[in-house]
């Protein structure tokens, strides 16, 4: 996938669905999937192979939002390439690490250094295994939504 010009539009909203009943099971440091693009996204790409598992995007920084239900306790974290997001200035301090009680629905700013093929993806930060159950709200028949991620480039340069 070739990097868009500067001023080309960069986004792309995933989710991942399920017959209702059916939960998929997070063991710590997995990747948490959501293979299913809503709309057609413009510079992302979705990739899950051996290595990874997430969205790849053009340098700049994006606005990610993601919503999911994991069992209680669980932590979620959202990395780029890898990396926990820190705070700029001292002390630093990962932002992007969250640890559940209830749904979480977050949004976050983050730098996505490389030119292209930033690696964002949301992992198993905790050391115990967790479930996703479905999205409050989200069933259609017997499917419902377990995870909702969407990114938005909303500048080209990384600060």
């Amino acid at each position: 996938m070739p990097c868009p010009e500067p001023s080309t539009p960069v986004y792309g909203e995933f989710v991942f669905t399920l017959p209702f009943g059916q939960l998929p099971i997070v063991p710590p440091g997995a990747s948490l999937v959501f293979p299913t693009a809503t709309v057609e996204p413009v510079g992302v790409r979705y990739v899950q192979d051996e290595t990874q598992v997430g969205l790849l995007v053009p340098r700049g920084v994006y606005l990610v939002a993601w919503t999911l239900n994991p069992s209680e306790g669980a932590s979620v974290n959202l990395l780029v390439n890898g990396q926990s997001p820190v705070t700029a200035g001292s002390p630093l301090f990962p932002y992007t690490q969250s640890i559940t009680t209830t749904v979480l629905a977050v949004q976050y700013l983050v730098n996505a250094p490389l030119p292209q093929d930033n690696l964002i993806s949301l992992v198993n930060g905790g050391s115990s295994l967790f479930v996703l159950n479905d999205i409050p709200n989200t069933r259609i028949g017997t499917t419902s939504l377990v995870t909702q991620i969407r990114v938005q480039r909303i500048d080209k340069d990384v600060h």
